[in-house]
């Protein structure tokens, strides 16, 4: 059941097969943050966090998930009353990239970053990545920045741009003997990506939290628990301590 975030009523609606029609959802239990989420123009960081605290389970499970405090989020100060600035364009001259122009940002994407690499103890290919945050301006929505997390900005000055959804996956290649000669060498393929619910939610959740959640695979963790608890045994070749 695809779902969309529209600024209008309670912002969540579904596609309704028996009357062919969107019908606005009065709640949201935790099973539909696993559903494919549009976003409509329109749609602000406010809209979603009213959103969050109409839903008391989700507002706790992504409390939990993210470690944070939602109240505490939407009462912190600006950390700057400054506005928040993109570069428009850029010439690049002999690999030198010199900025044409700048803008305020007034929209918030959320982009997907991730990256393939070879596991050099198991020799395992692995996709490892995630969701940023970014900010952008809609005079060129093909650049974009980082924020900087919470120690940058503060809810305060975010809630009032309009959140969209980078849907244009390129995973970057880090195996050196695995890049391609080319603009895209770094490039290991590229594709488009759906959203879940769950995914929109915990990213600009996270942005001003903690996640709470080690994001790597288990095998990857127990093989660096492994790893430094062998670091950490005592050399048969040292002395003994003088007592």
């Amino acid at each position: 059941m695809p779902v969309r975030l529209t600024p209008d009523k309670l912002l969540l609606i579904t596609y309704d097969m028996d009357s062919d029609s969107w019908v606005t959802l009065e709640g949201v239990s935790l099973c539909l943050l696993a559903e494919f989420v549009d976003i409509e123009p329109g749609v602000t960081l406010e809209h979603i966090f009213d959103f969050i605290d109409r839903n008391k389970e989700v507002r706790k499970f992504l409390e939990e998930y993210c470690s944070c405090d939602i109240d505490k989020i939407r009462k912190a100060e600006p950390k700057s009353h400054d506005p928040i600035q993109v570069i428009t364009g850029v010439e690049w001259h002999e690999g030198v990239g010199t900025p044409t122009g700048v803008a305020r940002v007034d929209q918030l994407v959320i982009s997907p970053f991730f990256y393939v690499y070879t596991d050099e103890s198991t020799q395992e290919r692995r996709l490892d990545g995630g969701y940023m945050l970014l900010g952008r301006s809609s005079l060129n929505e093909t650049i974009a920045k980082t924020l900087g997390g919470p120690n940058e900005h503060a809810y305060a000055e975010l809630k009032g741009f309009e959140l969209r959804l980078d849907t244009q996956m390129r995973v970057d290649e880090c195996d050196d003997d695995k890049m391609e000669e080319g603009p895209d060498d770094t490039i290991a393929f590229s594709a488009n990506v759906r959203y879940r619910l769950l995914d929109v939610l915990t990213t600009v959740v996270e942005f001003f939290g903690n996640p709470a959640f080690d994001p790597r695979y288990q095998k990857q963790i127990d093989e660096d628990k492994e790893f430094l608890d062998r670091l950490n045994e005592p050399d048969e070749d040292d002395p003994e301590p003088a007592e």
